[in-house]
C-alpha cells in the first residue's frame, strides 16, 4: 500500500505540473486544475485517514488528517456565514491551505516510502 501510494502520488503532481505548464498556452485548463484538486482532495483526505487510524510514521499522518478535517470545517463555517465578507479567507482555505496540505502529505507519502 505505501508503494502504491506514494507513486499514485508521484503520478499526481507530475500530472498537475503539466498541466500548469500547459495552461501558461491554454486558458481553459485551469478548471481541469481545480477539478484534479477535488479528486486529490478526496484521495488523500481518505488515504490520510486509513494512515491516521494506522498511526503510520508516529502519528504524522494524524496530524495531517486532524489539519485537513480542520481545514474542511473551517470552510464550511465560512462559507455559511456571509461569504462575501470572509471572501479572502475563504480563498485561502480552499485554494491556498489544501496545496500546502498536499505537498505535506506528499512528504508523508515520501517518508514512509523509503521506511524499511
Amino acid at each position: 500500500m505505501k508503494t502504491f501510494n506514494y507513486y499514485v502520488q508521484l503520478g499526481i503532481v507530475i500530472s498537475i505540473l503539466l498541466i500548469l505548464l500547459a495552461s501558461i498556452f491554454e486558458n481553459g485548463l485551469m478548471m481541469l486544475i481545480l477539478y484534479l484538486q477535488f479528486g486529490v482532495g478526496v484521495y488523500q483526505f481518505l488515504v490520510g485517514a486509513f494512515f491516521a487510524f494506522k498511526s503510520v510514521l508516529n502519528g504524522q499522518f494524524r496530524v495531517y488528517f486532524l489539519a485537513a478535517l480542520a481545514n474542511l470545517l473551517c470552510l464550511s463555517l465560512f462559507t455559511m456565514i456571509e461569504p462575501d465578507d470572509f471572501r479572502l479567507v475563504t480563498t485561502l482555505l480552499a485554494f491556498v491551505i489544501p496545496w500546502i496540505l498536499a505537498i505535506y502529505f506528499m512528504i508523508l507519502s515520501y517518508q514512509y516510502h523509503k521506511k524499511p
